[in-house]
């Protein structure tokens, strides 16, 4: 399949899912992950997407799964993956506990760690879907209502409480 002048090809062990990428018409093949990468030669793939994935996975198995990718990325390939921020606290009230395949959370920093240690460089961490996108946030008081000292610090609190309940969720 061609996206934006980049060939690429869905994986999903699912049968479900590669229906319905095949009625769109996209490129997916049916296979279990580790199996599929087995199957690849080291350095072959420009890129690879793991989209709302490796929450699904044991520890040892998301591990390895880096592990895998990068081994199979070409110099200068791009691993990407996305997965729901622990550090904002409305995922837990909206969507990860409602899954009842999520396993465990995954902190970017730990994500992170598994990446440097699978030898890849250049790791960025973007937080995306902002909670505020969906819930109302806690509103900072006016000027008016408290004097200057009791509003900046009770606004730096709003500020923090917004910040983890209502930052990126993936």
């Amino acid at each position: 399949m061609l996206f934006r002048s980049v060939a690429a090809t869905g994986l999903d062990l699912d049968a479900d899912m590669v229906g319905r990428c095949l009625e769109k018409g996209l490129s997916v093949t049916q296979a279990d992950v580790f199996q599929h990468l087995a199957q690849l030669a080291d350095g072959s793939l420009g890129g690879i997407f793991c989209s709302q994935f490796v929450e699904h996975l044991p520890t040892a198995d998301y591990s390895r799964l880096v592990l895998e990718a990068a081994r199979k990325l070409a110099p200068g390939g791009v691993l990407a993956i996305e997965t729901q921020n622990p550090e904002c606290l409305a995922i837990f009230a909206k969507s990860f506990y409602i899954d009842p395949t999520h396993m465990k959370p995954i902190p970017a920093a730990q994500l992170r760690f598994l990446l440097e240690q699978a030898g890849l460089e250049q790791i960025t961490t973007h937080f995306l879907s902002p909670a505020s996108q969906q819930l109302p946030l806690v509103p900072q008081l006016e000027i008016s209502t408290a004097d200057a000292e009791a509003l900046r610090k009770f606004n730096k609190s709003v500020e923090s409480f917004n910040a983890a309940f209502f930052g990126g969720m993936d």
